[in-house]
């Protein structure tokens, strides 16, 4: 109880910083768990119906009446009964997400601290050499090392040179499309500088067509390193991907690692589906 007391005397000194003391009367107002709950889901979803907000919260209706009727001037009704934020409404909405995306731990690994990619991103120039280095570095590799990067995993494809080097960037491309899709279900508008930097998650993946490019001669040394490597540096793009995602579209730690867990899990379904055309063997 001394806990959450001191949670909110915590966000009600953070809100009047913000808003100043005359919107301390609407500040307090959200303090309840459940009118915060409704702020949040209004705030994400646009509009609501009663009966999707009362199955989403499990609140019995009385409860729910009760609560709405608090939130009156903030939460208004349009010609369909439907409910949605007023101008108030929003503003109010806009500080609990900045409060909550000021004190939530996100980004944070033992690779990266949590400022890295947001600093990165408002840098347009620094995403743009970063994506340039990565993709390019990846595409001579694989040209010159005759092994390709598909996504996440290794192979060696039955196409020409070119192709294989077309494929590093094409698969950053292809993971820029994945974490955008996750942007916009998240209701995050990524920039330019946002897309373009998602290129270092791919940084590690250069090490294992090092090790071909260098070590494929020694056939026994290049299979065992080969192979410890690559599982190494997919743990380690995964990690490094949880974090992209987490600090730049301000989702929890867990969920990011289960997103880019679920990444793997796709590019793994598509190289064994090239495999199983002969289009791709394993190195």
């Amino acid at each position: 109880m001394e806990l959450l007391l001191f949670n909110f005397y915590i966000m009600d000194s953070y809100m009047l910083c913000v808003v100043g003391r005359e919107d301390s009367k609407s500040l307090r107002i959200i303090k309840h768990p459940i009118r915060k709950r409704i702020i949040e889901l209004l705030g994400t979803r646009e509009n609501m119906s009663f009966t999707e907000l009362k199955n989403e919260m499990n609140l019995p209706v009385g409860t729910l009446y009760y609560h709405l009727d608090v939130l009156r001037g903030y939460v208004l009704q349009d010609n369909e009964r439907r409910y949605f934020l007023s101008k108030d409404g929003k503003k109010l909405y806009g500080l609990l997400a900045s409060y909550v995306s000021s004190t939530r731990n996100v980004g944070r690994t033992i690779f990266v601290p949590s400022w890295f990619f947001p600093v990165l991103e408002k840098k347009v120039l620094a995403s743009i050499t970063c994506f340039i280095l990565v993709s390019v570095s990846g595409g001579v590799i694989s040209y010159l090392s005759g092994e390709a990067l598909i996504i996440l995993h290794y192979g060696i494809t039955i196409f020409s040179r070119i192709f294989d080097a077309l494929l590093f960037p094409l698969s950053i491309i292809f993971y820029m499309t994945y974490t955008a899709i996750i942007g916009h279900i998240s209701n995050r508008h990524l920039s330019l500088g946002g897309m373009l930097i998602s290129s270092i998650v791919y940084t590690p993946q250069l090490l294992p067509l090092l090790i071909t490019l260098t070590l494929y001669d020694l056939q026994e040394t290049f299979t065992i390193l080969h192979l410890t490597l690559t599982v190494l540096v997919q743990v380690i793009s995964t990690i490094l991907g949880a974090a992209y995602i987490s600090s730049i579209y301000g989702i929890r730690l867990e969920r990011s690692l289960l997103s880019q867990t679920l990444f793997y899990i796709t590019s793994t379904i598509v190289f064994s589906f090239l495999q199983t055309l002969h289009i791709v063997t394993t190195v």
